[in-house]
């Protein structure tokens, strides 16, 4: 692409920032009191909110940690990805945690800024918070044409995902990024977000990295992993020797994974150690098998309260299930039965491929023997028409048939 025509892009995505600034503004004097934040710069027990349930929640989680302040030399840096309150709550649990386990004191972590989260973070000791700032229009215009020169360097997209900085995968990053948020699956060319999404990483990097460099962490508690800005945060984290802790599942109850090197990047966080199968296989073989044997029945039962979405939330089971997630009418049939609906010979073999999300994670795999889904599952579908001893099952997900 020519650099005019990625200039007028990034002249569009600023006025889309802007934007956004106009629209926080409002939200901003929706969800505060303005007479109660003039009376907080000068008493910080009156909390601005409107809301009266996180108000609440704030001045008795505040009164409650009150005499629980930490000041230590070790760091442990809480990040707050995503802007949502529960969210945030979770990750501050597991740093507090983490406080007494390590001796370290916490400091938080706000991408752009947000006054509810620096409420919330405050209200649990925390009181030195960073936040991932935009920069002015010349620093994201450097970064720009930093961008643009790093990609107009490249040769082609393999040549690009192999880009890092300090062995920060910043090529990778912004190719998940680009097919999350397009919901193409794969794409040789480099379009204009390539080079909006690269200078963000280039803008976020430089950042994080110089907060790595002066507070020293020793831990960074980070759920979400993939995707601009947490690819590069977590990536940075590790790079820099800390460890970083990733929750699992959501609701009252949740686990919490430890990554400690920079080659555990792409493995998923309910990917446990081989250490901890080793452990209940000796140990509680029985039991382990018993439950998961019955978790797996009630699931193929039909069960809604078994079903993995109900399992990850945590979701209670008086909750009222969602019509799509009730329980599912099947409908038994033999294998003659099949073949004579496909036309098929009952002699013959068959076989079933069944697709993932091809845009959610693509790299989020230890090693792949393709670029990413879209490509493997076309390999795979031109080399089972070669295959005519099979007869073949595709089973696809929604989201498919617009990506393919």
């Amino acid at each position: 692409m020519k650099f005019i025509t990625i200039l007028i892009y990034f002249l569009k995505d600023e006025i889309k920032l802007n934007l956004r600034r106009v629209k926080i503004i409002y939200i901003f004097f929706k969800e505060f009191s303005i007479f109660r934040l003039f009376i907080y710069l000068f008493n910080d027990s009156v909390i601005p909110c409107r809301d009266k349930i996180f108000r609440n929640f704030i001045i008795k989680n505040t009164k409650r940690l009150k005499n629980k302040n930490n000041s230590n030399k070790k760091k442990i840096l809480i990040t707050n990805i995503l802007d949502h309150a529960g969210y945030t709550t979770t990750e501050i649990i597991v740093g507090k945690n983490l406080e007494e386990i390590l001796n370290a004191e916490s400091i938080g972590l706000i991408n752009n800024y947000s006054f509810k989260n620096i409420l919330l973070f405050k209200s649990f000791g925390i009181k030195k918070i960073l936040v991932l700032r935009n920069l002015n229009i010349f620093a994201r215009l450097k970064y720009f044409i930093q961008a643009y020169l790093i990609i107009k360097s490249c040769k082609n997209m393999e040549e690009f995902l192999n880009f890092n900085i300090n062995n920060i995968e910043i090529g990778k990053g912004v190719y998940d990024h680009y097919l999350r948020f397009s919901g193409v699956g794969t794409t040789n060319e480099f379009k204009a977000e390539f080079y909006i999404y690269l200078s963000k990483c280039l803008l976020i990097y430089h950042q994080i990295n110089k907060h790595f460099k002066n507070y020293k962490f020793i831990a960074s508690v980070q759920s979400e992993q993939m995707f601009i800005p947490g690819s590069i945060i977590f990536q940075t984290a590790l790079v820099n020797g800390a460890n970083v802790y990733s929750r699992v599942g959501l609701g009252k109850s949740f686990t919490v994974r430890r990554y400690t090197n920079i080659n555990e990047r792409y493995h998923v966080r309910d990917h446990f150690s081989k250490k901890l199968y080793d452990f209940v296989n000796k140990n509680i073989r029985k039991e382990a098998i018993e439950i998961g044997g019955e978790i797996i029945k009630k699931r193929f039962e039909g069960l809604p309260e078994y079903q993995k979405k109900n399992l990850f939330y945590n979701l209670p089971k008086f909750r009222k299930i969602k019509k799509k997630f009730m329980e599912i009418k099947r409908k038994n049939i033999t294998k003659e039965d099949l073949c004579v609906r496909l036309a098929w010979s009952p002699k013959t073999s068959i076989g079933v491929i069944f697709a993932t999300d091809l845009t959610d994670g693509v790299f989020q795999t230890s090693w792949s023997l393709f670029r990413d889904r879209l490509t493997w599952l076309r390999e795979t579908l031109l080399t089972i028409k070669k295959i005519d001893k099979v007869n073949w099952l595709v089973g696809r997900i929604p989201m498919m048939k617009k990506i393919m």
